[in-house]
């Protein structure tokens, strides 16, 4: 279990110091104290990155798993970390030079569509193809994923780490459900990351139904080393343990 003590200001946690703006980011840091943000997910996240490998965090706030990446990758690998709002954006700088990850961590205060669309970048990390993506989707669901078409051509073995929104989308007029049919037009296999039980659960239609924010584990159909924790069929069933 991650270990994390600390103030608003600042937090230790897994032996990186995050900090940010407490009128801002005081919530999600007092969380991260608490081991309240998705502990079983940042698990699966670092192991799933390689040693020297390359990691692409479209969704970096205030750095926490972009950190978790730049200790797994060592020295020689490499972590992209996007994140637009300003405010958020200096907090995830400062963040990277107070843990000493200047040489590993790439940030850039731009969002993954953003990214996907400059001219000069060639979507990917360091000249190298991605081995982990991950991804914070609300409403424009589909959209962002399909701005990724470039990497994902790439970099084809990459794992995708996906956070989810199911009741945003259906607002958004799209759905779960079609988010998950992109997913599988790209060749990944989508599991949701259950954090009570810290069980990976097949996706479904039954997403739609689930209120508050899900995390997905996506994997290539063809990868060769599948992460394994205690997989269980899906199904209606699993709504109210990962809605909870």
């Amino acid at each position: 279990m991650l270990q994390a003590v600390g103030d608003r200001e600042r937090v230790a946690v897994a032996g990186l110091e995050i900090g940010g703006n407490p009128r801002i980011h005081g919530d999600y840091l007092d969380a991260l104290a608490a081991d309240r943000v998705d502990p079983f997910m940042a698990r699966l996240f670092a192991e799933s990155i390689p040693r020297g490998g390359a990691v692409l965090d479209g969704s970096a706030y205030v750095g926490y798993h972009a950190l978790l990446a730049a200790r797994q990758v060592g020295e020689h690998g490499r972590v992209m970390a996007l994140e637009p709002n300003p405010e958020s954006y200096r907090a995830l700088r400062a963040n990277v030079r107070r843990n000493g990850f200047e040489n590993r961590v790439v940030a850039l205060p731009l969002g993954i569509a953003a990214w996907s669309g400059i001219l000069g970048l060639d979507n990917t990390v360091a000249g190298r193809s991605i081995d982990v993506i991950k991804l914070a989707i609300d409403r424009d669901g589909v959209g962002a994923l399909r701005g990724m078409r470039r990497a994902r051509e790439l970099s084809p073995d990459a794992r995708l780490f996906v956070e989810c929104n199911p009741a945003a989308l259906v607002d958004a007029g799209t759905s779960a459900e079609m988010l998950l049919e992109e997913l599988r037009g790209y060749g990944f296999m989508a599991r949701v990351i259950e954090e009570v039980h810290e069980e990976l659960v097949p996706a479904g239609a039954w997403l739609d139904e689930v209120s508050g924010h899900v995390q997905l584990l996506c994997e290539p159909v063809s990868v060769r080393y599948r992460l394994a924790r205690r997989v269980r069929p899906g199904g209606r069933s699993s709504r109210a343990r990962i809605s909870a």
